[in-house]
């Protein structure tokens, strides 16, 4: 697959690898679709994600491998990697500038903020805001060759010992 060999140049291997294709997988329906499936009409008005302009949120609504939605988003992003995402939204749909969004995304997004990539739920947290389909991207990091850690049991434990 074109993503995978695209991540593997920027130097990802690993449960890293697995992780962000499991992602981006569930993201884009097992790659089926590049656009959310919803009209995005949800998102209108909303200022966490810059929404600021009536039409805001179809207009921005999720788009890629990642499924960057907002119009902070596309502009962000886009002027991280070079290309006019706010003025044209769409372009988010391209093969080649998905793969930029989505690896800019992961870089700053994710890859900064998580202890580990066999941590599933943190990084679903990290792309959706919460956890929807975790089932889903738990059993795709799995296909990619993951192995999913629990890690609310691990710190628990850790809080036991130092707690005596």
């Amino acid at each position: 697959m074109a993503l995978m060999n695209i991540a593997k140049g920027t130097g990802m291997r690993g449960a890293e690898l697995n992780q962000f294709m499991a992602q981006c997988a569930h993201e884009c329906d097992g790659f089926n679709t590049m656009e959310e499936y919803a009209s995005g009409a949800a998102y209108e008005g909303r200022r966490d994600l810059g929404n600021t302009q009536p039409g805001d949120g179809k207009r921005y609504k999720g788009r890629g491998y990642i499924q960057i939605t907002g119009r902070a988003n596309y502009r962000n992003i886009g002027r991280a990697i070079g290309v006019d995402l706010e003025n044209n939204p769409l372009k988010a749909l391209e093969p080649a500038v998905a793969a930029k969004v989505a690896l800019n995304y992961w870089n700053t997004r994710v890859k900064t903020r998580i202890a580990t990539y066999c941590d599933t739920t943190g990084v679903t947290r990290l792309i959706n805001g919460g956890t929807n389909g975790l089932s889903d991207r738990e059993r795709k990091f799995s296909q990619y060759g993951g192995r999913t850690i629990q890690l609310v049991s691990l710190s628990l434990s850790v809080r036991k010992f130092w707690t005596r």
